[in-house]
C-alpha cells in the first residue's frame, strides 16, 4: 500500500502555521520553517530557550495578516523572568510586533505585547504559578475591531480589552521564538523555558475554537464546515433551534435572577444541538 505523505493535521481549528517540536522546525501546514540562532536547540521534543541568545525565527510570512490568533504550549524555567517573549509575529526589522509575552508589566502575568505598548494592556489575569512545573496553554486572539482577549488552558485569562489593530505585511513580516521582538538577543527581552508546539492563525479564533485546540480535539468542527455539509432542511431546524437557545438562556438569566433553578428542558436542547452536529457527520 502507498504511504500516506501528506503534513499532519493539527487538532481543532486549522492555522496558518504550526510548528511541533516533537517533529522538527518545519511549519506543518506551509513555508514558514524555522532557523535556530544563539544555541536554541530541540531537545526531548521541545524548543530549547535560555533566556540568554538562543531564540528561532521564520521564514517570511507569506500572506499579509491583519486579525489573527497566537498561540504556544510553553513551559517557563522559572517564574521569576520579566519580558521574555514566547512567540511573536514582527516585522523583520522587530520594530512592530504582537506577541505573547511573560511578566513584563506585571509579575508573573501573560499579556499582548507590542511595540511602545501601544496595543497592551493588562489583562489582569491571574499569576501564573504554575508555569515552571508544567506546560501551560496560551493563545492571545486579535478580532478585526481591535479587541484583544487572552487565554490560559483554553480558559479565557483576565478580561479582554480594546486598542488598535497592526496589520503583517506579506514578506515583511516574520515569527521569533523567544524573543519579544528584534533582530537579535536583547536585555529584559528573552524567554527562559521550553516550547512543545506553537501555531499562528490567520483570523481570530472564538472561545470555543481555542478551548477545543487547546485540548486537542481531533473531532472539531468549525461552524462553516458544519453550515457547509448541512442540507436546507437541516440549515432551516438549526436556525430554529438556536432562537431557541438563545429565548431559553435569556428566560435562564431571569430565573438565575431571582434565584430559581433551570428545569430539564434546556439540558434537552442542548443535547438535540449537539445531537444534530454529531449526527451530520456520522
Amino acid at each position: 500500500c502507498k504511504k500516506d505523505h501528506k503534513k499532519p493535521t493539527p487538532s481543532g481549528p486549522k492555522p496558518f502555521a504550526a510548528w511541533d517540536f516533537s517533529k522538527d522546525t518545519k511549519d506543518q501546514i506551509g513555508k514558514m520553517h524555522l532557523n535556530l540562532q544563539g544555541g536554541a536547540k530541540i531537545d526531548k521534543g521541545t524548543l530549547m530557550l535560555d533566556g540568554h541568545s538562543a531564540i528561532a525565527r521564520s521564514k517570511p510570512l507569506t500572506k499579509a495578516i491583519n486579525a489573527k490568533t497566537l498561540e504556544a504550549w510553553v513551559q517557563l524555567n522559572n517564574t521569576n523572568q520579566r519580558g521574555g517573549g514566547v512567540i511573536s509575529l514582527q516585522t523583520q526589522n522587530g520594530k512592530r510586533f504582537d506577541a505573547i509575552v511573560y511578566g513584563e508589566r506585571d509579575p508573573g502575568q501573560w499579556m499582548a505585547g507590542s511595540n511602545g505598548f501601544v496595543r497592551t494592556q493588562g489583562f489582569n489575569g491571574p499569576i501564573d504559578r504554575d508555569a515552571n512545573k508544567r506546560p501551560v496553554h496560551i493563545a492571545i486572539v486579535y478580532q478585526s475591531d481591535g479587541t484583544i482577549t487572552g487565554y490560559r488552558d483554553g480558559k479565557p485569562y483576565g478580561r479582554p480589552y480594546k486598542t488598535g489593530i497592526q496589520n503583517f505585511k506579506a514578506g515583511g513580516s516574520e515569527i521569533i521564538f523567544g524573543l519579544r521582538h528584534g533582530t537579535g538577543p536583547g536585555n529584559g527581552r528573552m524567554l527562559s523555558g521550553k516550547i512543545l508546539k506553537a501555531r499562528l492563525y490567520d483570523r481570530a479564533l472564538n472561545a470555543d475554537e481555542v478551548m477545543a485546540s487547546g485540548s486537542g480535539n481531533p473531532n472539531y468542527i468549525s461552524e462553516k464546515e458544519l453550515l457547509a455539509n448541512l442540507t436546507q432542511a437541516q440549515r432551516e431546524k438549526l436556525t430554529e433551534l438556536n432562537t431557541s437557545l438563545a429565548k431559553l438562556n435569556e428566560e435562564l438569566r431571569t430565573l438565575e435572577e431571582v434565584g430559581a433553578s433551570a428545569p430539564d428542558p434546556w439540558r434537552d436542547l442542548a443535547q438535540a444541538m449537539f445531537n444534530l452536529k454529531e449526527f451530520i457527520y456520522l
